[in-house]
């Protein structure tokens, strides 16, 4: 920890390589294309893992802050820049699964309250999505959570969860 200044360091218990290594904010080189929409939550820590230890290339990282920067859009009930964003991270990478989660919740522009195709739309992410945590997958890991790589998939899942919930389909 020595050089680095304590107020532009935080700790997350969640790294899977050194749970205790610290990740200063100062270093991250991706700009920030949507200051209005801030990530929110772990996913900060998530983008600064993915870059420093699973070595995430600029452009990768910036397709992962902007596809979580749609939910944001979404949670300001900014349906058009939702699906504007999510759109932007999808050209970027094809596999951002927190894009299509986003533009599953921006449906609502077209879908209002129709539980049972966001429900329909996010197994299919779901079932696509699978592919790109089999190693995860096949390790049985017990902390899945834990893979900054996994949680995308396990945000899926949530919201899958709160689709079903808010249509009272409680038997997925």
């Amino acid at each position: 920890m020595q050089g680095k200044d304590p107020k532009n360091v935080f700790y997350f218990a969640g790294n899977s390589k050194n749970p205790f290594q610290a990740f200063s904010m100062a270093e991250d080189d991706v700009p920030d294309d949507y200051p209005q929409y801030p990530l929110t939550g772990y996913v900060p820590a998530e983008k600064m893992i993915l870059r420093n230890d699973y070595r995430y290339t600029a452009e990768k990282t910036r397709a992962f802050t902007i596809g979580n920067q749609a939910e944001t859009a979404f949670r300001y009930n900014k349906l058009d820049d939702c699906n504007k964003l999510a759109m932007q991270s999808w050209k970027m990478d094809a596999s951002m699964i927190d894009a299509y989660r986003s533009s599953i919740l921006g449906f609502k522009l077209f879908l209002d309250n129709d539980a049972v195709t966001k429900i329909c739309a996010m197994r299919e992410v779901l079932y696509f999505s699978r592919f790109y945590f089999q190693d995860i997958i096949r390790n049985k890991t017990p902390n899945f959570y834990d893979y900054a790589l996994g949680r995308p998939y396990l945000r899926c899942l949530s919201a899958l969860g709160s689709f079903a919930e808010i249509g009272q389909y409680r038997e997925l």
